[in-house]
């Protein structure tokens, strides 16, 4: 399928994006338990769609047809976030 020129004019960053996930823990504990908890660190690959001062949104895909639909979206609060790193640079082209 063919893009549109805006489609080809705009664009979209895929990025790696390494962050600290949360984890809970439903058992009763003692204080001094907690503090040997592990934290894990996640990887996402997607195309950047959205950010703003809290947090970022990445989509693992785009539609052909219209880049404003988007599917499997994850947003991911800037808090948790360790790095972010650029796999491939934007404008966007249908044969990506």
């Amino acid at each position: 399928m063919k893009a549109t020129t805006a489609m080809k004019a705009k664009c979209i960053n895929l990025v790696q994006v390494s962050w600290w996930d949360a984890s809970s823990n439903d058992r009763w504990r003692k204080r001094s338990d907690v503090k040997n908890d592990e934290r894990f660190v996640c990887y996402t690959v997607g195309w950047l769609v959205h950010e703003n001062k809290t947090s970022i949104t990445v989509a693992s895909t785009i539609s052909p047809l219209d880049e404003e639909t988007l599917s499997m979206t994850m947003n991911i609060p800037r808090g948790c976030i360790k790095k972010i790193v650029k796999v491939q640079s934007g404008p966007r082209t249908d044969d990506m």
